[in-house]
């Protein structure tokens, strides 16, 4: 009986399919476009926040030595308010400002409650630091009210650009509703001359 040999790819082939295949679980995926995204806007985004609010930065510089899952959520997180940033001063300037005001005062807000929390425990092991506390959560609660009305200020301009993007809209419902046996008559030789041009 003469033994015939086996072609090697036939081979491989055969052992591949023993193989169990590996996919990337969805969160894997997440995290592979959560690195291509701050690979590509990572350099922008810190320089930005080097001349807007390098606050942030020093913050993260610490962040990054002791907690760096904490910090490159940070950076992803950075990475977003600058892109949002962006979209607002190209299509809503007036409103790109008081955005990044509320993110710098949001910033500000919980490190200053940390400074706060920092104290209370000191002030338990040794007294002097009330009038401290009392003055630093004073200012804790100024910069909260200031957020608070910054961010408002920005949910009114953002419902005004709504309520000017949906008139419009309404408008143009309006117009296609009067021209109703025009648009469709002109629909309907379009179709019949074979030029589709326009779309429905």
């Amino acid at each position: 009986m003469k033994h015939q040999r086996i072609p090697i790819f036939l081979l491989i082939g055969s052992i591949a399919l023993l193989i169990p295949p590996t996919f990337a679980s969805e969160e894997e995926w997440e995290d592979r476009e959560a690195k291509e995204f701050l690979a590509e806007m990572w350099p922008r985004t810190e320089t930005f926040f080097a001349s807007e609010f390098p606050p942030i930065l020093v913050h993260l510089e610490l962040l990054n030595s002791r907690e760096p899952e904490e910090a490159f959520d940070l950076k992803f997180e950075l990475a977003e308010i600058y892109e949002e940033y962006l979209f607002l001063r190209e299509e809503h300037p007036e409103m790109a400002d008081r955005f990044l005001d509320s993110h710098k005062m949001e910033f500000q807000s919980h490190q200053l409650a940390g400074q706060i929390q920092r104290l209370k425990i000191q002030e338990s092991r040794n007294a002097g630091t009330q009038e401290e506390i009392v003055a630093m959560e004073q200012r804790l609660k100024l910069l909260l009210t200031r957020s608070f009305e910054v961010r408002l200020q920005f949910k009114k301009q953002e419902l005004r650009q709504l309520e000017m993007e949906l008139e419009e809209l309404s408008s143009n419902l309006q117009l296609r509703e009067q021209m109703k046996d025009e648009i469709i008559h002109r629909r309907f030789l379009e179709l019949t001359s074979g030029d589709d041009v326009f779309g429905w």
